[in-house]
């Protein structure tokens, strides 16, 4: 039976899906093309913004064409990368089975480009539980709120009934501008870097689960 009341809003990258690796790899790679050198630790301080607000960052004195070069070289690099490399985190299928036996209306909330969110949809095969999937990588990136207000308004759901499932700063304060509760996973970040989030958990459990469904879905 279909739960209208709350709706889950899962981030992707480094909260479902464990791509972190992937996406330094395709990052030091894009950019060496350019004759440009990074830390992977650099890469990692901007994660869960999109491109639009990352590349001027990685490669500030870049034309605007070229930025644009990179961040498409950037995600095609990424996709290559994502055949048999790409994998739920530990405890995901069982979060997304009982929110769907809740009946919660669950959607993605991603900055990544929609062909990202395509492929790993379809090399994880977990397209079915999502009612709808929202990509950020054209409109303004987190931690603008654009995104969670967008699928908070395609499906009807008030922003406070909006449970955001995050693993970065920048998700956690777009959940926070958007007035909606929000988890942060420690799956790619340590949980001081979290602490603006309504609660921080260091993996998907069932003990995470029952608090998670005790505090904030009724």
């Amino acid at each position: 039976m279909k739960n209208t009341n709350y709706a889950i809003l899962w981030d992707m990258d480094g909260t479902l899906i464990d791509t972190t690796d992937m996406h330094m790899e395709s990052w030091v790679t894009a950019l060496a093309r350019h004759g440009k050198t990074i830390q992977k630790q650099e890469i990692l301080k901007h994660f869960g913004k999109n491109n639009r607000a990352v590349t001027p960052l990685l490669f500030p004195d870049a034309a605007p064409e070229v930025i644009t070069q990179i961040a498409d070289q950037k995600e095609e690099v990424f996709r290559d990368l994502v055949p048999g490399n790409a994998f739920l985190y530990p405890g995901v299928m069982e979060w997304l089975l009982f929110f769907q036996s809740r009946g919660y209306e669950q959607c993605i909330a991603s900055s990544a480009p929609m062909a990202n969110i395509d492929v790993l949809l379809e090399e994880t095969g977990i397209r079915p539980f999502f009612k709808v999937i929202g990509s950020g990588a054209t409109i303004p990136g987190k931690p603008d709120p654009a995104l969670f207000l967008a699928v908070s308004h395609q499906i009807n759901i008030p922003p406070p009934h909006c449970l955001v499932i995050e693993d970065a700063p920048a998700g956690i304060e777009a959940a926070k501008r958007a007035k909606m509760p929000c988890i942060a996973i420690t799956n790619s970040r340590p949980a001081k870097e979290l602490f603006d989030a309504n609660l921080v958990i260091n993996e998907f459990s069932t003990t995470s689960l029952v608090q998670v469904a005790t505090l904030f879905l009724g």
